[in-house]
């Protein structure tokens, strides 16, 4: 439990610092990072 607590304060960290618009972008671009990964 203690790593979901320590997860999401730094979670809380990066969306502060970062914003939602950012982290979202961010997300998306992993996501497709892993998709060209897995069809390669």
């Amino acid at each position: 439990m203690a790593a979901c607590t320590a997860g999401r304060r730094s979670f809380m960290e990066l969306l502060g610092h970062y914003g939602l618009t950012e982290i979202l972008a961010y997300a998306e671009e992993l996501h497709n990072y892993a998709e060209r990964l897995t069809r390669a």
